[in-house]
């Protein structure tokens, strides 16, 4: 489990959601994601970890990947 705290604007949700590959079309990304001792393409990632959104809007017969 990880969390990511900081003060409203400061990137959180930014950061969540590139990690889950939901680009911005105005935001140019670079970088590598490390885990696990690892190296992930975003697509590789996408399947590795998990965003879960805070309110709730999952609906509950769906599987979260579903939901998305």
């Amino acid at each position: 489990m990880l969390a990511i705290m900081g003060p409203s604007g400061a990137g959180k949700t930014t950061l969540l959601s590139l990690l889950a590959n939901k680009k911005s079309s105005t935001l140019e990304v670079k970088g590598q994601v490390h885990a696990n001792n690892k190296t992930f393409s975003a697509e590789e990632f996408y399947n590795f970890g998990v965003y879960i959104y805070q309110n709730d809007i999952l609906h509950e017969m769906l599987t979260v990947k579903e939901t998305l």
